[in-house]
């Protein structure tokens, strides 16, 4: 199990079931032009859903420009 020290991302990495890992970013993302890396993330986490079916990790940016 992941302890306090260890990045927040490595945690879920560890927690999670593996499948596709899909990126999103309600700031910086596009559900029209987005192919869900982290370069080019999907505006929602629907449409990374739509894409990727049900064996996804979705990875959604935090909305506190400080984090």
């Amino acid at each position: 199990m992941a302890t306090s020290a260890e990045a927040p991302t490595e945690q879920l990495e560890a927690c999670s079931i593996q499948g596709t890992i899909v990126y999103t970013s309600e700031k910086n993302g596009s559900d029209e032009n987005g192919d869900g890396s982290q370069e080019k993330p999907f505006q929602t986490p629907l449409q990374a859903y739509r894409q990727h079916g049900d064996n996804v990790t979705i990875y959604v940016d935090s909305k506190d420009e400080t984090k």
